[in-house]
């Protein structure tokens, strides 16, 4: 006789919720818990085309697909390798974040035609990170942020007739400009895509303003898309890489995202906050912090 196994239970039980938000938003499913590492890109296209793969055998293939985010952060050129993949496969994209999407993670988020979160989700300001010589992720807009008041520390005592020798052997030892360019062309390659993906696809709705009085234009588009890019990576507004940015900053009047908020629909809300809760307890409770999951089975990528 068959026994089921406590795995079994909380697998049959996920599964369960992802059918439910299958049906509700007629969508493929795909949940995302992990850094934007090296390998993930590669984890992700294989999930997709395997749920693609599946669907041949149903009478229409799905050209939604949901992703459910949670992400510290990692690497904008996984990011990026995992947007093509999703935009090869499907038209329209929603994204989910129960809890937290930081960093990478946040420019991820801005490539969705749709976001939904609620009062307790998190986005984070747009610092993509680096990895240093013993293979970790490090803020980038910290290195830079230090880098150029070191600079104008020095810049003022020289004005003043103030011995800098210290600080400019601290700067020429600590600092290497072949470092700070490539910081520098990762703030601007992040800037670059969110401006790219939020014209094309979250504003691609967007055709008169607020008042409906005027035509909003593709140059309108443009400026909003990097106004907002401009405010998430400013390190002086938010201080922090893990700073988390909620519902109420990201709809409020300097941002002014357009975001769903998933407590407003109590079906949709209790739903995503039990599936949530219980991956995240079962992720936390077997050490594994890193999965995919959707329609098929979890996968653990470490």
């Amino acid at each position: 006789m068959f026994q089921a196994t406590v795995d079994d239970v909380i697998f049959n039980f996920l599964g369960e919720q992802i059918k439910s938000l299958s049906i509700t938003f007629n969508a493929d499913i795909i949940t995302i818990f992990s850094p934007m590492i090296d390998g993930v890109d590669v984890k992700v296209r294989q999930y997709i085309e395997d749920i693609k793969d599946r669907s041949l055998n149903t009478p229409t293939l799905k050209d939604n697909l949901v992703v459910i985010l949670e992400t510290p952060g990692g690497s904008v050129e996984v990011v990026e390798k995992i947007v093509n993949v999703f935009r090869a496969n499907y038209s329209h994209i929603k994204f989910i974040v129960p809890g937290f999407a930081f960093s990478a993670g946040t420019v991820l988020v801005l490539s969705g035609d749709e976001i939904y979160m609620d009062n307790f989700s998190v986005l984070g300001p747009i610092d993509p990170q680096i990895m240093n010589s013993d293979g970790h992720y490090l803020p980038a807009t910290g290195y830079l942020h230090e880098y150029n008041r070191l600079l104008n520390e020095i810049n003022e005592k020289a004005s003043q007739n103030i011995p800098v020798i210290a600080e400019i052997n601290y700067l020429t030892s600590s600092f290497q400009p072949e470092k700070l360019a490539f910081i520098e062309q990762h703030i601007k390659f992040s800037q670059t895509l969110i401006v790219n993906w939020l014209v094309k696809y979250k504003f691609k709705d967007w055709h008169t303003t607020a008042t409906k009085t005027d035509k909003v234009t593709y140059t309108m588009k443009e400026q909003r898309a990097t106004d907002i890019a401009t405010i998430l990576g400013d390190v002086n507004r938010w201080h922090m890489h893990g700073r988390g940015i909620g519902l109420k900053e990201l709809t409020g009047d300097d941002i002014k995202l357009q975001i769903n908020n998933f407590s407003d629909t109590d079906d949709l809300n209790t739903t995503i906050r039990m599936y949530y809760d219980v991956l995240k307890d079962y992720l936390t409770k077997t050490g594994n912090q890193m999965a995919l999951h959707g329609s098929n089975n979890l996968v653990r990528l470490n």
